[in-house]
């Protein structure tokens, strides 16, 4: 017979085998006796690791089994049901088996998007720092995963494989203005940018340079006598003596090898002092002069024998009768204070505050300079419509080198702010500039044929500016035929020097321009070629050659703006025909509009 302690007892005296938890008894043979298990947990499932020995039946806490695999969990035993909790419930050796498990990635930064190299998988989230979501390809930045917005920083913040510039998505708000850079010279041109994370080919951060053609032209360069503002500060040649004067802060000053030697001109009038010389280099007033006439180089109002009138209203000008005739200034004696002939005669004698040397004050009104016009305030219809929004189609007095000019602003097409500076009626149009101005660059209907081009402009718009070209096959319709826009071009002061020959604008086919090709647009199809497109996908040249008097400024050879030859942009004179939407010669109108 056997204990509950596991030792046998000799002899028959005990009676049967021990049953029932340790209490010595005779109700089962051993035969009848089982190997229990502790249960701990009291869930019917024994714990292997702690065997109790054989008993005739198993009691509270103890199991026939030995199969819990936690006996301390009553609800883990191979009879629970499995649940996602990380665990094995069912004690079949297997974690969550039937649950679906994903990956798990770790997301170190917290930014909710885990690491794509990483990971595990689970039916639950195996910690507080991992994600279902993978893609962060930086997990150390939390400022850095696919949900971020691309900016320019040189990272590639949204995890799409590309940075910055490479990035269409990049936000425009954090990209740079860069300038074109063409001559190289490491100064950009101000009116030719493009906003990008970094500086292309031949664009820099600064906007310095004022003639983007010469790379001897820019703000590190010396002054030199030749009429160009070589250091660009706005001051040229002579007026460029001071560094101090100096607009973009440059301490650079001519170079005294091209100056001569001339009468010095001390108080600015133009003539010089008999008795000083001054390097200068040409006759400039404020410098020097080509004459030594001046009786007192102190006194801008005296300087040769003159006539003097009476100042009545002490503004500088004179007015009536001759007082004296003398080259010094005169003492105020009986007449009042008297005026030199230079300074002009007062066409407000009362009025202090108008006369010949007054500066005039624009759209007030007045004219302040008595030279008969109140001056406009705006040159171009750009400055027009930037100062007026609101501005609409139609003809608008201009101020063109000091002259009132009425000019036609279209203030409507592709973005608006146009000035014509060529219309004319059954004619081609020229690429010779005219000085010269006529009506009907105030009217979209023009009168008769002017074939040559308004060079009015030609000190205002900027180098690089945007012209457009359009013609009306009929000249009495109100809308054109062909519009055509090309933009940062410096066509306008090719198309406008004095004569043909001197304008020629021949661009071998587009590859005499630069490149890349600019962008252009016809405003009638809304058919727009981008900057760096092709130019056979719009063949543009200028006259076939040189000499060639005959074709418009523009010629584009039959090929339209998209390779067309019917698409009615086409506008030239390569065969023998001048068209505009039709093969038919000469019958309609043509324009060129210019904007800065």
């Amino acid at each position: 017979m056997r204990l509950e302690t596991g030792l046998f007892v000799f002899g028959v005296g005990l009676g049967a085998a021990a049953c029932g938890g340790g209490t010595t008894t005779t109700d089962c043979s051993p035969y009848e006796e089982v190997f229990v298990y502790a249960d701990l947990d009291e869930d019917g499932f024994g714990d292997a690791e702690a065997p109790l020995g054989y008993v005739c039946a198993p009691s509270a806490g103890e199991a026939a089994n030995n199969v819990d695999c936690d006996d301390d969990n009553p609800v883990v035993n191979p009879g629970a049901e499995e649940v996602c909790d990380l665990f094995d419930n069912d004690c079949n050796g297997l974690v969550d088996e039937s649950h679906p498990k994903v990956p798990w990635y770790p997301d170190a930064d917290g930014d909710g998007y885990g690491s794509t190299e990483a990971f595990e998988t689970s039916c639950l989230s195996p910690g507080p720092i991992y994600t279902q979501i993978s893609g962060d390809c930086d997990d150390g930045n939390a400022m850095i995963n696919p949900l971020v917005r691309e900016v320019c920083n040189g990272v590639d913040d949204d995890c799409d494989g590309r940075a910055d510039d490479q990035d269409e998505g990049v936000d425009p708000t954090t990209r740079i203005t860069f300038y074109r850079d063409r001559d190289e010279d490491t100064f950009g041109n101000p009116l030719d940018t493009v906003r990008r994370c970094a500086a292309p080919p031949r664009f820099v951060s600064n906007a310095e340079d004022c003639d983007d053609r010469n790379d001897l032209i820019n703000p590190d360069a010396q002054e030199v006598c030749d009429n160009v503002d070589n250091d660009c500060d706005t001051l040229v040649d002579d007026y460029d003596d001071d560094p101090n004067s100096d607009l973009n802060g440059s301490t650079s000053t001519i170079d005294p090898s091209g100056q001569i030697l001339l009468p010095a001109d001390s108080d600015c009038d133009g003539f010089g002092d008999p008795k000083l010389e001054a390097l200068a280099c040409r006759s400039t007033p404020c410098y020097g002069v080509n004459n030594d006439l001046d009786c007192d180089d102190a006194d801008p109002w005296a300087n040769i024998q003159q006539s003097w009138y009476v100042d009545t209203d002490g503004d500088g000008s004179g007015t009536g009768d001759e007082v004296l005739f003398q080259c010094l200034r005169p003492p105020i004696g009986k007449h009042g204070p008297l005026a030199p002939a230079q300074n002009g005669v007062d066409c407000e004698p009362d009025n202090p505050d108008v006369s010949p040397i007054e500066p005039e004050i624009c759209e007030d009104g007045i004219d302040q300079n008595c030279d008969g016009f109140d001056k406009p305030c705006h040159r171009t219809c750009q400055e027009l419509m930037d100062a007026d929004p609101t501005a609409t189609d139609g003809a608008y007095v201009l101020d063109v080198g000091g002259v009132p000019t009425e000019l036609y602003c279209d203030m409507s097409t592709d973005g608006g702010g146009w000035t014509l500076v060529a219309s004319t009626r059954q004619t081609p149009l020229d690429d010779a500039g005219t000085s010269s101005y006529y009506d009907d660059l105030a009217t979209l209907e023009p009168s008769i044929g002017h074939t040559e081009i308004f060079d009015g402009l030609v000190d205002v718009i900027p180098t690089v500016s945007d012209i457009r070209f359009a013609c009306k096959v009929d000249p009495t319709s109100k809308t054109m035929d062909v519009d055509l826009s090309f933009y940062d071009i410096f066509w306008y002061s090719e198309i406008t020097a004095g004569t043909d020959a001197d304008s020629c604008f021949n661009e071998l086919n587009g590859a005499g321009y630069d490149t890349p090709a600019p962008a252009r647009n016809d405003n009638i199809a809304n058919a727009f070629l981008p900057v760096g497109d092709d130019w056979n996908s719009g063949f543009l040249e200028g006259e076939d050659f040189c000499t060639d008097t005959s074709d418009f400024a523009i010629d584009f050879d039959d090929r339209g703006i998209l390779g067309n030859r019917f698409d009615g942009t086409d506008w030239g004179e390569d065969n023998g025909l001048e068209k505009c939407g039709s093969t038919v010669p000469a019958t309609g109108a043509w324009f060129i509009f210019v904007r800065e």
